[in-house]
């Protein structure tokens, strides 16, 4: 059985441009317990920050997490806070979530990739599980190994605002109707 997850869009705070400022900011959003995900493409997010100067927030626990002290050149945290998480996303120009493929992670519900298609944010995710139907859906873009997240996130960055902003449209329709 499929039980499908949600999101009130309404509770969301969209984000006000698709332009890419001279530090391109990506997003992760999610608990301390899956902030492994994220250290699993840390070689990938530094040749990006290298190359671009890119910065990763990541919305969740307050705690400094040990897994992503390789990071630490390009992270900045944001303490989750129900008050605080949606205008968090908003302020951010591509979100990401990434995955392991395993029997765990293709159980797992799409939860993630629906709050970024509700912040109106372009998304790179691994498409494994229900992720797979949310990105094409919400027009992102997969990225299946990990060698992958760096073109993925490169594409999403060379595309013009409005390319951008059409990815997200779709993303907020799609997230609406289903």
């Amino acid at each position: 059985r499929i039980i499908p997850s949600c999101v009130e869009p309404d509770d969301y705070v969209v984000t006000p441009t698709w332009d890419i400022g001279s530090v391109p900011r990506l997003v992760w959003l999610g608990s301390a317990s899956t902030e492994a995900y994220v250290a699993g493409i840390a070689g990938e997010l530094l040749d990006l920050h290298r190359r671009t100067g890119a910065r990763l927030r990541v919305i969740s626990g307050p705690d400094d997490n040990p897994a992503l002290a390789p990071l630490a050149p390009m992270l900045d945290r944001v303490p989750w806070t129900a008050t605080g998480y949606a205008a968090a996303l908003a302020d951010a120009d591509i979100a990401i979530a990434p995955l392991d493929d395993t029997d765990w992670s293709r159980g797992k519900c799409a939860y993630k990739l629906l709050q970024y298609a509700a912040a109106g944010l372009p998304m790179v995710a691994s498409p494994v599980g229900a992720n797979q139907v949310a990105l094409q859906r919400f027009s992102g873009i997969a990225a299946e190994h990990r060698g992958d997240w760096d073109d993925a996130v490169t594409l999403l960055l060379g595309e013009s605002a409005s390319q951008r902003e059409r990815r997200a449209r779709q993303g907020l329709a799609a997230v609406r109707e289903h």
